[in-house]
């Protein structure tokens, strides 16, 4: 896998420890003027780490889209209530 982000990769990391089915969940980044890092996963006989490493991508893929939809719609609220003050002046 490579990663050039540090922050990514412990989320990632952290998503894959909320499948009930991980066992372990752990990378290590060799050296750090290369970008691949290697994951490793274990899991219960009930999933396997390919299944458990897409599912991670997918959850974060969601919360990502629910935070910036969240986000985009606090800010029009925002700039909607800054125009209706605008009126004022």
């Amino acid at each position: 896998m490579k990663s050039g982000n540090k922050e990514f990769t412990t989320t990632y990391n952290r998503q894959l420890l909320e499948d009930p089915n991980v066992i372990f969940a752990g990378y290590l980044h060799p050296h750090p003027l290369e970008t691949h890092i290697v994951v490793k996963v274990q899991t219960t006989e009930a999933s396997d780490p390919w299944t458990a490493m897409h599912g991670a991508v997918r959850d974060l893929t969601r919360e990502a889209e629910i935070l910036q939809r969240s986000f985009q719609e606090s800010l029009s609220k925002r700039r909607g209530h800054i125009d209706d003050h605008m009126h004022d002046y």
